[in-house]
C-alpha cells in the first residue's frame, strides 16, 4: 500500500533544470525543425514558463506560429 507520495516540483530532491531545457529544446527542433542552443536557452528562456518560451520564440522569429 502507498502511504505517501513527493512531488519534487522546485529542483530540491532532483535538479530537473537541465532535464526540461534539454526536452524543451528537442521538442522545438522535432516540431519546428529549430536548433535552441543551450547558451540561448539559459540567455533568454530559463525560468520561463514553455508557453512564455513558445511566445518568446514565435516574437523573435525563430519559430513560426502555424
Amino acid at each position: 500500500m502507498i502511504k505517501s507520495i513527493i512531488f519534487d516540483l522546485y529542483g530540491v530532491l532532483v535538479d530537473t533544470k537541465t532535464i526540461h531545457a534539454n526536452a524543451f529544446m528537442l521538442a522545438v527542433k522535432h516540431t519546428h525543425g529549430v536548433t535552441i542552443e543551450e547558451d540561448f536557452h539559459s540567455k533568454y528562456l530559463c525560468g520561463l514558463s514553455t508557453e512564455k518560451k513558445i511566445e518568446k520564440l514565435i516574437q523573435m522569429g525563430i519559430i513560426v506560429n502555424d
